[in-house]
């Protein structure tokens, strides 16, 4: 029932459950009450104000008190959650402070919750950031308090995952909690006093071995909404009293006397046992806390002494109210329920999308998140690559430094440390549920973008020197060098630009570009360059032409007609690289040949609308007058586009014949006033039009051009400053890859105001839920896994929307689509055979979800995604995932080669390169095993000094692949192990020799015992971690 009775009075609480509760007042065989009072703060690393303004004048305050407070109320508890806060202030927090918190540990008073750098958004992160975050967290806390977190306390992102539970429960905790899902699943728990229950992936077997997970029963976490189902009778029990404050919980709350406490312990245990009959165990926790709570001292003493003396009153009286009732933590409750309940029910899913009834009495659903602010999405997506790339190559390069007697580099590694893990913090602090989600001010938003931008820089600089040190012979001669990253960005609010091979003179003849493969399999890549001179070769690793195209770059002037770049140029090859390698690639300029020589020799023909008579280099123009459907193509497939549009319209596959529809649209949902915002997406439903064709009214035609030669062929079409959007197959290589490109800038406010812009496919399959009879679609959790979708045709469009992070899918018995994607956003299929996706939103007018303002500071942003559309055979596969072709391509998309440009004289550069390939691994790892990351650990005991120790965590992920599909890959990486090895037998590292390889638990705390290459194994899905000592 989607629009229950209860909706109106925005609770879910009615008759039928308060006539249970009666029923078992009755009950003499009903365990008794027992109640867990637990105090808490939320604090959210940025939101109104950003992460350092929330430290100066709340977060700082709050710890001092705790360390006070606590160790004066002597059976007082608080959890901590967020690490980044915790070490911020423990960096200036004295010895005495410092031990006084150790106590309180010990005491198992003050528990660390989750112990994560900051209270992760569920929904937009990808994988490899959701852990690095928590291996911050954890190394953290493990390396100055000692203590591993056993239970995890994620109250406030908006909607809940299976991957979040998965990785604790793989880092070694036991328990969690969740807190906002959709109000029709509280109500369904509640009927079925399911609150707690075990949380499986599809692919695992029921039963203990996976966390425990309590769903908190009403809104949200605060005290207002904790003890039970009536608000207002739970407010008068918040005893904060601070002068000069007045709010709802001051005009409703009293203290606690000798007149009042019965009728006020009575009042409560109503709504504790009310509560309690929504379980079956009757234990309840009861939160006492709020945002940024406890920050004046007086609040310590008035919550601790009134709920104090509550509990006085409750427990001397057990024969009359049969209730248990103190100051507890989490894992308090948790070690309660297990003692009460046996077996606990196991849940498979998500809890996506998130709805809430609490604000208006109607639904408000929270999948615009998903999308907004995708330029900040994409910088820290960007910059997850880059700091993944440079952990890997700055382990390697500190350990051969090390291993080959290299002081000055190793010094120079040292020094370096303490960048990469500011890079590190500012990447986990990105990911918290007000940062990544776009769901902070804008100011915040600015703030988050310039900690992006400083780590990037960091990251490209060790990265830089990292590689530089590998590439060498001895200590010496990588201090005569630059490695120049190929792509950078000028600020945190421009779009990334590509470094200039200068090669326009006589005296710069030859340029060296070094690229890293940071995965651990052969992979062809893509690679593009900006050069000044169009007449050049390219030479691989071996001296060897390789085959290489050059086209025009083009400009749009301020008459919006495009015009080429003088003397710059885009040079485009596929490169073929090693596993986990770094390879040197030679440009070198050639002569420009005679007019009759450069037509006869033209290489890349370039077919456009507008004028391309100025263009200049090894090219073949010619102008389209006629607005015909264009064709363009490769040896699997072709593609037609709609020549008035510019815009994809069906995929003909060579192999079978057939032709698929696959019309893309470009399109904007009419935004509802303050129903649609950073958070809620939500149509208007009283527009005219229910989608905005933004381009009908577009001044004049598009223009388009086609650049066709022998290592790609593109489609592009500019409709002015608003949207460029491209269409890439290559040649001989990578030919199943239908590569897209999108640039949307929708200038400054109030243009396109109220607009959430989306992208569209209407495709051929018949992607039918054989049940429903309405659109099936698979979307992935974070990176990691794939969850079956259905649209609810009885819901709209803002409810069928869901979050993804690298791909989604549609398929029928036939044929599968995929999209695959480097970043979050919304995606959706509504009708049979449609595939959509949202770009961007510009909303002037805020939703109501405490941001205080609209979104109205949209950056041009460019959205990298592929196509690849794949045939299907029979298969007796049970859990939903992409092919391994798919998987290898996403990796690609997500995790790049990085070019370096090598900045040095010409003669010196023809010296740097005499190694050129450089390979860590004697072989590529098996196909489904994917190397997350490398990670060096700080030295014991010595983490605040930020130094290097010689262990590196290194982390795996067995990826299982669907076999339905029939594509094989293009190379070998050997075939998935049998018996789930994760080297090939006889794997070493190369110029490395490995001391010791341990297993431990996901983030490093727990040794799992000893292992090597060769004994090492990870069941099928599983991610897993080993600690190498080098």
């Amino acid at each position: 029932n989607w629009k229950p009775e209860y909706m109106r009075r925005r609770d879910f609480w009615d008759s039928s459950l308060e006539k249970r509760y009666n029923e078992y007042k009755k009950d003499t065989t009903r365990p008794s009450l027992k109640v867990v009072v637990l105090p808490h703060s939320h604090v959210d690393p940025g939101w109104l104000k950003t992460f350092e303004n929330y430290y100066a004048q709340s977060t700082h305050s709050i710890l001092d008190n705790l360390v006070t407070k606590l160790t004066q109320h002597k059976n007082m508890t608080f959890i901590w959650t967020e690490i980044s806060f915790f070490a911020l202030w423990w960096e200036s927090a004295l010895p005495a402070k410092r031990r006084q918190v150790q106590k309180l540990v010990e005491e198992k008073r003050l528990e660390f919750t989750s112990a994560t750098w900051v209270m992760v958004d569920e929904a937009t992160p990808h994988l490899y950031s959701m852990l690095d975050q928590m291996i911050e967290g954890h190394q953290w806390l493990k390396s100055h308090l000692g203590v591993s977190p056993k239970s995890a306390w994620t109250v406030d992102p908006f909607g809940h995952g299976p991957v979040a539970p998965y990785l604790l429960h793989a880092a070694g905790l036991q328990n969690t909690v969740v807190q906002r899902i959709h109000y029709g699943w509280k109500r369904w728990m509640a009927d079925r006093q399911v609150s707690d229950f075990y949380w499986k992936l599809p692919w695992e077997t029921p039963g203990r071995d996976s966390v425990l997970c309590h769903n908190f029963p009403y809104d949200i976490y605060t005290t207002k909404h904790s003890c039970g189902p009536n608000p207002k009778t739970c407010l008068g029990y918040d005893f904060r009293n601070v002068r000069g404050e007045y709010n709802e919980f001051t005009m409703n709350s009293s203290p606690i006397t000798r007149t009042n406490i019965q009728s006020k312990a009575e009042v409560l245990l109503e709504q504790y046992a009310k509560t309690g009959s929504l379980t079956r165990h009757n234990i309840v926790l009861a939160l006492v806390g709020d945002d940024f709570r406890y920050d004046h001292d007086i609040e310590w003493d008035q919550q601790y002494t009134n709920y104090q003396n509550l509990f006085n009153y409750i427990n001397a009286r057990k024969e009359i109210y049969k209730t248990e009732i103190g100051f507890g933590t989490l894992t308090d409750y948790f070690d309660a329920i297990r003692g009460r309940v046996d077996n606990f029910p196991t849940l498979k899913g998500d809890f996506f999308p998130y709805s809430d009834i609490f604000s208006e009495g109607r639904p408000a659903y929270w999948t615009g998140y998903f999308t907004s602010r995708p330029y900040y999405k994409m910088l820290a997506r960007e910059l997850e690559d880059r700091l993944r790339g440079a952990e890997i190559l700055y382990t390697l390069a500190l350990n051969r430094a090390r291993q080959n007697g290299f002081p000055t580099a190793r010094r120079v590694m040292d020094h370096k440390y303490g960048a990469l893990v500011q890079a590190r913090r500012w990447l986990a602090l990105f990911q918290h549920h007000d940062a990544i989600t776009g769901t902070s001010k804008a100011a915040v938003m600015q703030d988050y973008g310039q900690k992006l931008f400083q780590a990037l820089k960091d990251s490209a600089n060790i990265a830089s020197s990292s590689a530089a040190i590998l590439m060498s012979i001895d200590d010496h001669q990588w201090q005569r060098f630059r490695l120049l990253p190929a792509l950078q960005r000028p600020t945190y609010d421009k779009l990334a630009q590509k470094t200039t091979l200068e090669l326009a003179t006589t005296e710069q003849t030859e340029k060296t570009v070094i690229l890293y493969n940071s995965e651990a399999h052969h992979r062809d890549e893509m690679v593009r360059l900006k050069t000044s001179w169009p007449y050049i070769r390219v030479l691989d690793s071996d001296g060897n032409k390789i085959r290489h195209q050059v086209n025009p770059v083009w400009t749009l002037q301020h008459h919006q007609r495009l015009e080429p770049a003088p003397e710059s140029f885009q040079l485009v090859f596929i490169a073929s690289l090693a596993p986990l390698s770094l390879s040197a690639f030679r440009i070198q300029r050639m002569h420009m040949p005679t007019s009759q020589q450069a037509n006869e020799t033209a290489k890349t023909l370039v077919y456009s609308t507008f004028d391309n008579t100025t263009l200049n280099g090894p090219f073949k123009s010619q102008r389209l007058e006629q607005l015909v459907d264009i064709q363009v193509e490769n040896r699997k497939t072709k593609l037609l586009f709609d020549g008035q549009t510019g815009f994809l319209k069906s995929i003909r596959s060579k192999a079978t014949d057939r032709v698929t529809p696959c019309a893309m649209q470009f399109a904007a949902y009419p935004s509802s006033m303050f129903h649609s915002g950073a958070y809620l997406f939500m149509p208007d439903p009283n527009a005219v039009e229910p989608q905005l064709d933004v381009l009908k009214g577009f001044n004049g035609r598009p223009q388009i051009f086609i650049i066709s030669g022998p290592v790609m062929s593109e489609v592009s079409v500019v409709y002015s400053q608003l949207l460029v959007h491209s269409t890439i197959i290559f040649h001989k290589k990578m030919e199943d890859l239908i590569w897209m490109e999108t640039t949307l800038d929708m200038g400054p406010a109030p243009n396109f105001r109220e607009h959430e812009f989306f992208i569209r496919f209407k495709t051929g399959l018949q992607n039918v839920d054989p049940v429903n009879g309405t659109a099936e679609f698979f979307t992935d959790q974070n990176g990691f896994a794939f969850a079956r979708r259905v649209r609810n045709s009885q819901l709209g469009v803002e409810a069928n929307y869901y979050p993804i992070t690298s791909a989604a899918f549609i398929q029928d018995d036939n044929q599968r689509l995929n999209v695959l994607v480097n970043s979050a956003k919304g995606f959706t299929s509504l009708e049979k055979g449609w595939m959509e996706f949202m770009l961007d939103r510009r909303t002037i007018h805020d939703d109501g979800r405490g941001m205080g303002e609209g979104m109205t500071d949209n950056l041009p942003t460019v959205t990298p995604f592929v196509l690849m559309l794949e045939e299907r055979k029979e298969s007796d596969d049970k859990v939903d995932r992409i092919s391994l072709p798919a998987t290898f391509a996403s990796t690609r998309l997500m995790y790049p080669a990085t070019a370096f440009i090598v900045d040095a004289d010409e003669s010196e550069q023809v010296d740097f390169v005499t190694r050129t390939r450089l390979l860590f691994l004697n072989q590529p790892l098996p196909c489904n095993i994917h190397m997350v990351g490398l990670r060096t650990l700080s030295e014991t005991g010595l983490m605040e000094m930020d130094l290097p120790s010689n262990s590196a965590l290194l982390t795996l992920h067995n990826r299982a692949a669907d076999c339905s599909i029939t594509d094989d890959l293009p190379f070998s990486c050997g075939a998935t192990d049998p018996e789930d090895r994760v080297f090939h037998p006889g794997t070493s590292f190369i110029g490395l020799e490995l001391g010791r390889m341990e297993r431990t638990s996901l983030t490093g705390l727990r040794e799992m015992g000893l292992a090597d290459f060769d004994s090492a194994r990870l069941s099928l899905m599983e991610l897993g971690s080993f600690n190498l000592t080098f």
